[in-house]
């Protein structure tokens, strides 16, 4: 009994720390892999690249705010 309460537990903390740091898309979760500070266009400021849960790389530009987690 003590082991299947261990792994489901185990499993809730990885599972919390997995989507801890993702931001949503369009109701997809994407995890940050880098922001930067340059030119976007005609504009400067914070471009976020971001992996999304299907495989997909995603820009966003995020002006004088830094990147969302």
């Amino acid at each position: 009994m003590k082991k299947i309460v261990l792994c489901g537990c185990l499993m809730a903390l990885l599972l919390l720390t997995s989507t801890g740091n993702a931001y949503q898309i369009g109701g997809m979760y994407a995890t940050l892999e880098k922001c930067v500070w340059e030119s976007y266009g005609y504009q400067h400021g914070y471009v976020g690249y971001y992996r999304g849960s299907d495989g997909k790389s995603y820009t966003f530009f995020f002006g004088g705010n830094y990147c969302q987690h």
